[in-house]
């Protein structure tokens, strides 16, 4: 069992509020106030094995309130005038003079298509024969992994020996008053402003310079972009024998062994950022639930139609396959980084097809 502590302090300042009291019998008296908040938390994890999805947490939260009351203030009275002065009264004019510029603009029609992708296609596992029934699914499968695998800059290709099983933070909430309590005393402050003295007219100018575009009536700008999004349309069936002594085997790359994908780094699990514009996801979130191997296989599978790489959500079980469209060749389909506020193998387990494309690790923000 191991632990690890989170921090997070968070303050917000509230607005002052201003009270005014009844007078005293010669000065004005009032308070003001403002209201901070100060929460901190501390999470423990528990360790075992085999992990949990979605992952249990509880809360515990303690509430406490704190005041603070500043010393008595005591304040003059001011008293604002003004001058009786002969100052003429003073007229501005605004003069706006614009510079206008037209340029005709040839236009040329144009169009974009992006890349149509593939009917996505998935493959099951049937027994032969008829003593195991026609296009039964085997009880049991054993699963291999074939190929060879080069591991992204810094990854880890050991798996831990236990796995996050639940969480446990407790809140403390401290709410901080602070008042400070003012006086006015009888004592008067007269501040006197005099106007100073300018002439009775005054011209402001000011000139600008616009350029207006005007596109030749003849021609058209005409811009289409088309994505076709692959799914599951079409099953590619394999037909294994289910004997009493026979255990069918599923082939995987060496890629999408558990120890080969790409879930955590620096001791955090991954987020999914900056996808190419040109990015989609193809398939359903129910292609391979619970198997983030089964779901790095199907991207494989389907590298010659277009994915570039897969994405498992640990938390839900579910799986697309991402795409990308365009002119681009081979293209940074996404950029993926490691939080600290996702625990290790619990956010985005993603791997790439090894095919044409590829995903980048970017440091956390």
């Amino acid at each position: 069992m191991g632990f690890f502590r989170l921090l997070r302090t968070a303050a917000a300042l509230a607005a002052s509020m201003l009270s005014l009291h009844a007078p005293a019998a010669s000065a004005q008296s009032w308070s003001s106030d403002s209201t901070s908040y100060h929460y901190e938390s501390t999470c423990s994890t528990g360790y075992g094995s085999p992990g949990a999805t979605p992952l249990p947490t509880d809360y515990e939260r303690f509430p406490e309130t704190t005041t603070s009351i500043a010393p008595l203030v005591t304040a003059d009275v001011t008293d604002y005038v003004t001058a009786d002065t002969t100052t003429p009264f003073v007229t501005t004019t605004w003069l706006d003079i614009y510079v206008t510029t037209t340029v005709t603009v040839v236009a040329t029609s144009t169009t974009t298509t992006g890349t149509k992708f593939a009917t996505l296609t998935t493959t099951t596992t049937v027994c032969a024969g008829a003593g195991s029934g026609s296009a039964a699914a085997p009880a049991t499968t054993a699963t291999v992994y074939t190929g060879t695998y080069d591991p992204a800059p810094g990854q880890n290709t050991t798996l831990p020996a236990t796995f996050p099983t639940a969480v446990l933070c407790v809140i403390h909430d401290t709410q901080l008053v602070f008042v400070w309590p003012t006086a006015v005393g009888t004592n008067t402050v007269t501040s006197t402003y005099t106007p100073s003295t300018a002439a009775e007219t005054s011209t402001i100018t000011n000139t600008y310079t616009r350029t207006l575009y005007a596109y030749d009536p003849s021609t058209v700008v005409r811009t289409a972009t088309s994505y076709a999004v692959a799914n599951a349309a079409k099953t590619a069936t394999v037909t294994a024998d289910c004997g009493p002594a026979a255990i069918p085997t599923v082939t995987y790359a060496a890629r999408c062994a558990p120890q080969n994908l790409l879930a955590e780094a620096n001791g955090h699990g991954l987020d999914v950022t900056n996808f190419n514009a040109a990015f989609v996801f193809g398939g359903t979130s129910e292609l391979a639930p619970g198997d983030p191997s089964r779901c790095c296989q199907l991207c494989v599978d389907n590298a010659a139609a277009g994915c570039v790489a897969s994405v498992y959500w640990a938390q839900s079980s579910s799986c697309l396959l991402g795409y990308v469209g365009g002119p681009e060749t081979c293209p940074v389909a996404f950029d993926y980084s490691a939080p600290d506020y996702i625990l290790p193998r619990l956010g985005n387990i993603v791997q790439t097809s090894g095919g044409c494309g590829s995903i980048k690790f970017v440091s956390a923000p």
